[in-house]
């Protein structure tokens, strides 16, 4: 069997939150971003063809109770990997608000709602946890009170050491055709955008409607150290705390 061991699928690029330090760039301010579902199915049908298997998807954002076809998504999920672990990836304040529809589509794709408590949440997690019980969802509840930052500016990490030490590097992803061994690759683009530069991780990608790419090329690019390694050196955690409206570079940098 073709099978490949996790598998992120974001669908929203925004979120309700403002973490410092978020690691997917979601800051106070930025717009409204949905993958459009044309896309994603389009993405997950050509994936399908080249990865039998998937042991793990993580169906995630920004956050993806935001996105109004969330139904659409989880249904085709599970219609190309049907014996896949399906994870919904939430920050958990808008669980109470899904509807009996999303429930229902949730419970009959078995996927799980893998909650993510932050402390602004904490207060309210005993609502959301009623709410799943009544509901009969399977969940997943972790808290987190701390971030880390581990992104090195000047690129002069030693590959192969940070690819080892890296705890993000089965956080296989895709999004748009782009297959990536971990999201540094595409929210790079998102850094640039936040403070005018100009790093470029391109040759980190690799295009899943490219012209004679197979399985093997899948799992060779997904179980090797890249490039842009370089620019991840020894994790720093802080605090967990909401980011300013216009956030310094220092949030992400060692």
């Amino acid at each position: 069997m073709k099978k490949l061991d996790v598998l992120g699928l974001p669908i929203v690029d925004h979120c309700n939150l403002n973490c410092k330090g978020c690691y997917h760039f979601c800051t106070k301010g930025q717009q409204e971003s949905f993958v459009p579902y044309d896309v994603f199915f389009k993405d997950v049908k050509r994936f399908k063809e080249l990865v039998d298997h998937v042991d793990w998807i993580k169906l995630y954002g920004g956050e993806p109770l935001l996105h109004p076809r969330l139904d659409d998504f989880v249904t085709a999920t599970r219609y190309f990997y049907p014996y896949a672990e399906i994870c919904l990836m939430t920050n958990g304040i808008l669980v109470p608000t899904l509807s009996a529809k999303s429930v229902d589509v949730l419970k009959k794709a078995d996927v799980k709602i893998d909650i993510t408590v932050y402390p602004v949440m904490e207060k309210n997690i005993d609502n959301v946890k009623k709410f799943l019980e009544e509901n009969g969802l399977r969940s997943n509840i972790s808290y987190v009170h701390k971030f880390g930052k581990r992104f090195n500016k000047n690129g002069d990490s030693d590959i192969e050491a940070s690819y080892k030490s890296c705890d993000m590097k089965i956080c296989h992803y895709l999004q748009y055709g782009e297959f990536v061994m971990c999201p540094l690759p595409i929210f790079i683009r998102r850094y640039n955008e936040l403070f005018n530069t100009d790093y470029n991780f391109d040759n980190d990608i690799l295009n899943i409607y490219s012209d004679g790419i197979t399985y093997e090329d899948i799992i060779e690019f997904s179980g090797r150290a890249h490039d842009s390694c370089r620019y991840c050196g020894d994790t720093v955690e802080f605090d967990w705390e909401i980011g300013k409206n216009n956030p310094p570079s220092a949030d992400w940098e060692i």
